[in-house]
């Protein structure tokens, strides 16, 4: 089975937190979910297969390309990461541009950027939040906001970091097959505590 994320013998060191020896492999059209206490470095394991840090030793690859500087802008075409805080990822004045920003930087017309937008916000609730200032949403409008922008894009995979914090279960749900695409598959983070089934979200390691 081709692997879409395949994370290799990857050690990570910084400021005295480590993840020693990780091994993890998503299959196309497989999702899972890695649950953990907060801390115990599932946002890294992330940051680290988006090339947004860079591991000590060990490979990464997505879509069997290794994960490395010079490509940087190939795997975030592939990989779309909704953070657990919106607030890291929510900048432009107002719904409709923040969510226009990734599909405008795709080189898409503006047509094709509006169809985007338009469609991402219906698909996550948003579409009468529009023209509404960033600043002025709810957590969980925020939440929603920061996913339509990721879904914007179509990447093939999602990494969703403790999403069930201001969305519900059946939203993460929709958002995972939400290209209508049979290849989107994805991880998802949460908590010990979070009432997810294995049937739900796939394998939880």
């Amino acid at each position: 089975m081709t692997c879409a994320i395949d994370v290799s013998h990857v050690f990570f060191s910084y400021d005295g937190f480590r993840l020693e020896d990780i091994n993890l492999q998503l299959h196309i059209g497989e999702q899972k979910a890695i649950a953990g206490l907060n801390g115990s470095g599932k946002t890294t394991l992330f940051k680290l297969i988006l090339g947004l840090l860079e591991p000590v030793s060990g490979e990464i690859y997505v879509r069997d390309k290794k994960v490395s500087r010079t490509n940087l802008w190939e795997i975030r075409q592939d990989v779309g990461l909704l953070f657990q805080s919106p607030d890291d990822q929510l900048f432009a004045p107002t719904v409709w541009e923040d969510v226009a920003f990734g599909p405008r930087n795709l080189g898409l017309s503006p047509d094709d950027v509006t169809e985007r937008v338009d469609w991402a916000l219906d698909l996550v609730g948003m579409g009468k939040f529009a023209s509404r200032p960033v600043n002025q949403l709810s957590h969980g409008e925020a939440k929603r906001v920061a996913l339509a922008g990721i879904i914007s894009m179509r990447p093939s995979i999602l990494i969703l970091d403790e999403p069930f914090s201001g969305l519900d279960f059946e939203m993460v749900k929709a958002m995972m097959a939400s290209s209508g695409d049979s290849e989107k598959m994805g991880l998802v983070s949460c908590s010990p505590h979070t009432t997810v089934s294995s049937s739900r979200t796939g394998p939880i390691l």
